[in-house]
């Protein structure tokens, strides 16, 4: 069966027209045009291997991603725009605004304790870094990295971010580097967290 990622987003909008978001995917994102669809937790997409963008139609699949995955991904590939295009961004593809402060000026979503990922969620990134996936957190002010044990560990509300591929931060938390001047922690925190 043939389909095209726009009459997939269509479809699900026209089942659940209170329910679904439906958006076209940002240039900031993607350089060709793709719709996408949030439904609660979740964002999807009808995407192929072989798909070409002068293709109309092209023999598909649906993947299903959970917000805090896809949402993850956007703030990596955004966050050296200015905060005018964080939020442009964000509001066309449903994601929720929080406070920007300066020292979190990256959330753009405020994650709480109450959405943390499934260890489960985590493996492909574990079997990659072959070492316990760190996140950044915001708890009063102050940030941190932690491993998701030690966020579960915490009982009352905070913010956190899954340290990327991308995060300016990355090499400073899992490989001991100084990091580079865009740096949201500071050396005796990060080195810290790393011989632990």
């Amino acid at each position: 069966m043939k389909s095209n990622c726009y009459f997939e987003a269509l479809k699900a909008k026209l089942r659940n027209p209170r329910g679904v978001k439906m958006f076209k995917v940002p240039k900031e994102l993607n350089e060709v045009t793709h719709f996408m669809w949030r439904d609660g937790d979740f964002y999807w997409h009808a995407y192929t291997k072989d798909y070409n963008k002068n293709h109309f139609l092209f023999d598909f699949r649906v993947k299903k991603i959970p917000a805090y995955v896809f949402e993850s991904y956007v703030i990596d590939m955004i966050q050296f725009y200015d905060e005018k295009i964080k939020r442009r961004v964000a509001k066309k593809t449903a994601m929720k605004f929080s406070e920007l402060k300066d020292e979190w000026d990256w959330c753009i979503v405020k994650y709480r304790s109450k959405c943390l990922p499934k260890q489960s969620d985590l493996t492909y990134y574990e079997k990659v870094l072959r070492q316990p996936l760190k996140f950044k957190v915001c708890q009063n002010g102050e940030l941190k990295t932690m491993t998701l044990k030690e966020m579960k560990k915490i009982k009352d509300d905070f913010e956190w971010k899954h340290i990327g591929f991308f995060d300016p931060d990355f090499d400073r938390v899992y490989r001991g580097l100084k990091g580079p001047e865009l740096s949201e922690l500071s050396d005796a925190a990060s080195l810290a967290t790393v011989r632990r």
